[in-house]
C-alpha cells in the first residue's frame, strides 16, 4: 500500500506538473503567436526590401540608360545646330550653283546658236573663198594683159 500511496503521489505531482505545463505552455501560445505575427511581418518586410532593391537597380539602370540618350541627343544637336549654322553659307553656295547652271544654260544655247550659224556660214565662206580666188586670178590676168598693152607705150613715154 505504501507503494501505492507512492504511485498515487507521484501520479498527483506528475498530473500537478502536467497541469503546470499546460498553464506554462498556454501561457506562451499568445506570445508565440505574436512572435510568429512579427516574424511573419518581418519576412512580408524583407520581400518588400528585396522587391525595392530590385526596383532601386532598374531605376538606376534606366536613368544611366537615360543619361546616355541624353548625351546621344546632345551630340545629335549640336551637329543639327552645326549644320543650321552652315545653312546660310549651304543656301548661298546653291544659289551659286543655280546662277551657274542658268548661265551653263545661256551659254550651251548660245553656243548651240553659233554652231548652227557656223554650219550655214561654212558655205558662204567657201563661196567667198572661191570667188576671191576667181576675182584675185582674174584681177591678175587683167593686170597682166594691161602690163602687156601698155608695156611699149610705157617705155615710150619714160625720158
Amino acid at each position: 500500500m505504501a507503494r501505492r500511496e507512492e504511485l498515487a503521489d507521484a501520479l498527483s505531482q506528475t498530473e500537478a506538473a502536467v497541469v503546470a505545463a499546460q498553464q506554462a505552455v498556454a501561457s506562451l501560445e499568445t506570445p508565440l503567436a505574436l512572435l510568429r505575427a512579427h516574424v511573419d511581418q518581418l519576412q512580408q518586410r524583407q520581400r518588400e526590401a528585396q522587391e525595392l532593391a530590385t526596383q532601386t537597380e532598374r531605376i538606376e539602370a534606366r536613368r544611366h540608360e537615360a543619361e546616355q540618350e541624353g548625351t546621344e541627343l546632345e551630340h545629335r544637336l549640336a551637329t543639327w545646330r552645326e549644320a543650321i549654322a552652315g545653312a546660310v553659307g549651304i543656301e548661298a553656295a546653291y544659289e551659286s550653283l543655280v546662277s551657274a547652271r542658268q548661265r551653263l544654260s545661256v551659254l550651251q544655247s548660245s553656243a548651240q546658236q553659233l554652231h548652227a550659224l557656223e554650219r550655214e556660214l561654212a558655205p558662204v565662206e567657201q563661196r567667198v573663198v572661191a570667188a576671191r580666188a576667181a576675182l584675185e586670178s582674174e584681177s591678175r590676168a587683167q593686170e597682166q594683159q594691161l602690163r602687156e598693152a601698155l608695156g611699149p607705150a610705157s617705155k615710150r613715154c619714160r625720158p
